[in-house]
């Protein structure tokens, strides 16, 4: 039996933060194991601005974080600059993800760097 566990994201770097949270989103939902899953999560508002601020991705996972893995890396190898994604536990544990070190892996090191942070999620228990 597989339990769901939620998890965030976050986004550093790139024109806008929350830009990128929208496209990692758009990239995510468009598998169908995603459908349903992302939430956007929006910052408490801060008096003097004008509404609430896009802050982090809540993603529900249940077997597919190997899936969630590799549509992270993904999606990194097609973005330029300093971009790097933050993935969360429940626990606290964290994960960076970096646009530019993604980009410059070697396959084989990709494939190893991919299972290693799948591993990282699973241990959520």
């Amino acid at each position: 039996m597989t339990v769901d566990v939620r998890i965030v994201l976050t986004v550093r770097g790139g024109e806008s933060p929350g830009e990128e949270l929208r496209a990692v989103r758009r990239w995510l939902v468009a598998e169908k194991d995603f459908r349903g899953r992302v939430d956007l999560v929006e910052a408490p508002v801060v008096p003097g601005r004008l509404g609430p601020a896009l802050d982090a991705l809540s993603v529900l996972l249940g077997s597919s974080s190997g899936a969630l893995v590799s549509m992270l890396v993904a999606y990194l190898r097609t973005r330029k600059g300093r971009i790097e994604v933050t993935v969360t536990r429940a626990d606290g544990a964290q994960v960076t993800l970096n646009a530019q070190r993604v980009r410059e892996m070697p396959p084989a090191l990709l494939a190893e760097f991919t299972a290693e942070v799948t591993r990282t999620l699973r241990d959520v228990a």
